[in-house]
């Protein structure tokens, strides 16, 4: 659906704590729904391990990315699993709200502490709404939307040559590879070095028209799971 590109998001890190485990990820889909007592509503992914803490759970922190949070900080939450590696390490700039959850300090404008008070199944997500009990403002700095991440934030001038990401999209009519996932109507990120191998297998590049491979399936697929592209 086209006309959903042209709807506009916000950019926030959640985090979740279950069993003495700390996660996050990266999310889009929030915005207050009341005002007294304070309610906002979160949209998370199935697939995402921070959704089954939630779940489990019942909280969460939300923190508003700012135009001025460094790329690796989407690149450590929303680029890998927290079934594999502790997001948080070696990460300073953190504090702990009063429900025992992490917020960060650096790359954000504010910071808030929410409790699940329902919560809606659509299939392949899950809408939480919950209240507020704390929150904070720690910057004046601009909240990042999905827009501004895309334009400056993600651009390769940020990026290390190894780790830089590219927006290509590829017909399907000169695929012959046994990867072959199908078509879709979106634009995915892929790794310079697999838009080699497209190259190679006489892949044309077109836009809004990729084909799925094995490989390019799980990178997709990893950050869809952790919300970088929910």
């Amino acid at each position: 659906m086209s006309a959903l590109q042209k709807f506009t998001y916000g950019m926030f890190l959640l985090t979740a704590q279950e069993a003495g485990k700390d996660n996050g990820c990266v999310v889009n889909t929030v915005m207050q729904v009341s005002s007294q007592p304070a309610r906002v509503a979160v949209c998370m992914f199935k697939k995402n391990l921070t959704h089954d803490m939630v779940l489990r759970t019942g909280l969460f922190n939300l923190c508003c990315f700012s135009t001025d949070a460094e790329f690796e900080l989407f690149r450590r939450f929303g680029m890998q699993s927290g079934r594999k590696i502790d997001k948080f390490q070696d990460l300073t700039s953190l504090e702990r709200g009063r429900n025992g959850l992490y917020l960060l300090t650096q790359g954000v404008n504010s910071s808030l502490c929410a409790r699940v008070t329902d919560s809606v199944d659509l299939d392949d997500h899950t809408l939480f709404i919950a209240e507020v009990t704390e929150s904070h403002i720690i910057s004046q700095v601009p909240s990042c939307t999905f827009d501004d991440y895309q334009t400056h934030i993600s651009s390769h001038k940020n990026i290390p040559s190894a780790l830089r990401w590219v927006c290509r999209s590829v017909t399907s009519s000169k695929i012959n590879s046994p990867f072959s996932r199908g078509t879709g109507t979106f634009r995915f990120p892929y790794l310079l070095s697999f838009r080699n191998y497209l190259r190679k297998q006489g892949v044309s590049e077109s836009p809004y028209n990729p084909v799925m491979f094995e490989r390019e399936a799980r990178v997709i697929e990893l950050l869809i799971s952790e919300g970088f592209l929910d």
